[in-house]
């Protein structure tokens, strides 16, 4: 990791394929991933949706 890199728990929500090289990154480093699989702007569509996957990454180290 960077030496910039926050030091915090970290997690990735992939909102469209673009970023599966990403989150495949992610996933190797142990973060928990989530894949909605929608098109980037998708949080602009359906903002509950996304709100709902943040809060479930979150969940997923426990300390949301």
């Amino acid at each position: 990791m960077p030496d910039w890199w926050p030091d915090a728990s970290v997690r990735y929500v992939q909102l469209s394929a673009n970023y599966a090289p990403q989150a495949d990154e992610a996933a190797l480093r142990g973060w928990p991933v989530i894949r909605l699989d929608r098109r980037h702007l998708y949080m602009t569509a359906r903002p509950q949706v996304v709100a709902d996957a943040l809060i479930d990454v979150l969940d997923a180290l426990g300390d949301a």
